[in-house]
């Protein structure tokens, strides 16, 4: 997958979700410099690598966990998740209620157990739609959080190949989530997520 990043007069940051070990990127990194696109108009140059599943980056998210959960400030239960709104089935409302036994209810329910999960679109030709998933306790949340901040979640059931999407996390209250998302609110940018509550 790739999304763009910041932009500037002279360059443009892409960045680019690939599937494969830290090695191999290490090497197709080394063919990235100043790389020659576009009939020379322009170049890349692969800056940095991000590996989600080295032990660093879950020894950082934990840790990033345990100091919200040790906050009464950052202590919440509820947790928005961004999802493109072509992986819903069926019509959506502005707030629509999920059942356990649906599939992102399920989904919430595998960080922890789930008081309320519901959909937030905030308009019906919105590209995104917030998953917002109240659990019972806070480390539900934080779990959510542990998991997939800074990663990306992909559609098995899409007809596009390799449909992903990079994970957005908002912790807050749930009222206050759902009343900001409903009127439009904005998440952080994929490069700017960290574990900070709103």
């Amino acid at each position: 997958a790739v999304y763009w990043g910041a932009a500037s007069q002279r360059s443009r940051t892409a960045c680019v979700a690939i599937v494969g070990g830290h090695a191999v990127c290490k090497k197709l990194q080394q063919g990235w410099q100043k790389r020659s696109l576009c009939d020379g108009l322009v170049s890349a140059t692969w800056t940095s690598i991000r590996d989600t599943a080295s032990k660093e980056h879950v020894q950082e998210m934990a840790e990033l966990v345990a100091k919200n959960l040790s906050s009464e400030k950052t202590r919440h239960k509820a947790v928005a998740l961004e999802l493109p709104s072509r992986w819903l089935e069926g019509e959506l409302k502005q707030v629509t209620n999920l059942s356990p036994g649906s599939h992102w209810f399920d989904f919430a329910a595998l960080f922890g157990e789930v008081a309320t999960a519901e959909i937030v679109n905030p308009r019906s030709d919105s590209p995104t739609v917030q998953l917002l998933a109240c659990f019972k306790e806070p480390e539900g949340a934080g779990a959510m959080q542990e998991a997939l901040t800074n990663r990306h979640l992909i559609y098995l059931k899409s007809t596009r190949v390799d449909d992903c999407h990079p994970v957005l996390c908002t912790a807050g209250d749930g009222y206050s989530l759902r009343e900001r998302f409903c009127a439009g609110g904005a998440v952080a940018k994929p490069t700017d997520q960290k574990l900070v509550a709103n």
